[in-house]
């Protein structure tokens, strides 16, 4: 019955099991990617001052974490366009 002994047929699973690795880093990458550098932005703004006393440590007690991965280009492509209707400013529909 078929071209695959149950001996072989076992053993296949952790023959193949290193091809997934591409797949998951892949996956890892790019679900995460943006995830990943925003939080590790944060941490090290955050290691400047670790306690919250005021402390500068590493000098960056003036940066903040870029959203660059995260934020929609169309969104902010259309928020300058947007910034003199009335319907941006919260709809106001009067003269």
């Amino acid at each position: 019955m078929g071209g695959v002994d149950r001996d072989q047929r076992r053993a296949l699973p952790g023959q193949m099991a290193h091809s997934l690795i591409p797949i998951v880093v892949g996956y890892i990458f790019a679900h995460y990617l943006s995830y990943l550098v925003e939080r590790g932005q944060q941490a090290v703004i955050v290691l400047a001052d670790p306690f919250g006393r005021g402390w500068n440590l590493l000098g960056l007690a003036h940066m903040h974490v870029a959203y660059v991965l995260s934020t929609n280009p169309g969104a902010r492509r259309h928020q300058g366009d947007m910034r003199g209707h009335r319907a941006y400013r919260g709809g106001d529909r009067g003269p």
